[in-house]
């Protein structure tokens, strides 16, 4: 017995000591340090308004507003990380940044943030608010963030004055964009009002916040284009002048003047251009000046935008061709000499003007001003060769002179 009693038990030596150092070791609490908040801040735009500006971290944490002067807002006590922010006014478009870092003790400024006109749903509109000069076939267009509903965009779509049209859409990515074609051309020099109202809604039913709007001016009446162009020369006094406008335009109100003095008869090819032909032919080798002024009407009664003028110079009196051709053989001893003029001229100066050697008798025929034959009264000679000159004396039926000589030679055939 006294031997088991001086034995110490292991297990109980370990409990012992175990407690032993329990009770010396003094306690050291857990301390959890708080980091340093910071702030987030920044400008609104335009100023002027009062937004509401929204912190999130996958759920709302603070909000605030932007200053109706100055437009600065803070986000002060802000646990540094990583945040969006979201902001907000009536009649704009919501405004979103993400990805926003605050550290400890710091300051993170978002810079301007500049507000739309437009929900946050539309990315951009064409033509955009208070645009000018807007050319009278350009489409209308509204690019959207999202897919949207195609029936209740164009339910809600409006352009005043009212203007038939088609819609077309097409898509890039998760975008859409739908386009307004107009079935005619605008009136010109007139203001015009897209809208798109609040009942247009994107696939997964989201409608816009508001009804958004953009005006646009068309461009006034011009003419687009005209032949001959401004400063042509060696323009052929055969030539007719044709005028196009960039609509259409009253017929009865069109108007086209000529210095020299020019009559002529206008005929509309369609509703937008019209051909001038003079009652003769221009004069040659002369310096033209068109006007047409703005008392010329479109079909809505809008004027030419401005006077509108343009200047064309004629070619010189010429002989376009002749026969028997120059250097011609085997021509027939009964042929009759040829002449064609570019113009229409005075017969006696031509006909004084033609000489042929060796000399020959004949008699003038005329088809109209500008061609003339030279018939010989006996046959030509066999075998012989003829020069046939139109010298300087010729002159149109302006009094312009042919500026050089014209001359040619044939021979004849030996029969």
């Amino acid at each position: 017995m006294d031997h088991y009693k001086n034995k110490i038990n292991p297990l109980a030596l370990l409990i012992f000591l175990t407690f032993l150092m329990t009770c010396t070791t003094e306690e050291q609490p857990i301390v959890i340090r708080d980091q340093t908040p910071g702030s987030i801040t920044g400008i609104v735009k335009p100023v002027g308004t009062i937004a509401s500006v929204y912190l999130y971290q996958g759920i709302p944490i603070d909000t605030t507003y932007s200053d109706s002067v100055t437009g600065i807002f803070h986000l002060t006590d802000v646990i540094p990380g990583f945040y969006s922010l979201r902001v907000d006014v009536d009649e704009y478009g919501l405004h979103k940044i993400d990805n926003i870092e605050v550290i400890e003790n710091g300051v993170t400024s978002v810079g301007e943030i500049f507000l739309r006109q437009i929900p946050h749903q539309i990315l951009n509109i064409v033509p955009w608010n208070n645009s000018k000069n807007i050319a009278l076939d350009d489409n209308c267009e509204f690019e959207f963030s999202t897919i949207m509903d195609h029936t209740s965009v164009e339910e809600n779509f409006q352009i005043i004055p009212e203007i038939d049209g088609y819609f077309r859409w097409s898509y890039e990515d998760n975008r859409s964009l739908m386009i307004f074609e107009p079935a005619k051309k605008y009136s010109t020099n007139t203001e015009y009002t897209l809208s798109l109202g609040t009942g247009a809604r994107t696939e997964l039913g989201d409608t816009l916040k508001f009804t958004v709007r953009s005006s646009f001016h068309t461009i006034p009446l011009r003419i687009e284009s005209h032949l001959p162009e401004n400063g042509a020369s060696d323009v052929s006094p055969n030539s007719t002048i044709y005028i196009k406008f960039n609509t259409e335009m009253n017929k009865n109100s069109a108007s086209i003047i000529f210095s020299p003095a020019m009559e002529g008869v206008i005929k509309w090819q369609n509703n937008e251009s019209f051909i001038f032909t003079p009652t003769s032919y221009f004069s040659t080798n002369t310096l033209y000046t068109v006007s047409i002024n703005r008392n010329n009407k479109d079909v809505d009664g809008h004027t030419l935008e401005n006077d509108y003028s343009f200047v064309f110079s004629t070619e010189p009196l010429s002989i376009i061709n002749s026969f028997p051709s120059d250097g011609a053989t085997n021509v027939s001893r009964n042929s009759g000499i040829h002449i064609n003029f570019n113009t229409h001229v005075d017969q006696t100066s031509a006909e004084k003007a033609f000489i042929i050697s060796p000399n020959v008798k004949g008699i003038f025929t005329w088809s109209d001003y500008s061609k003339f034959t030279f018939n010989p009264v006996d046959k030509l000679a066999s075998d012989a060769i003829y020069t046939i000159t139109v010298n300087t004396t010729c002159k149109d039926r302006y009094g312009m002179n042919l500026p050089n000589s014209f001359m040619f030679a044939f021979r004849t055939s030996t029969d």
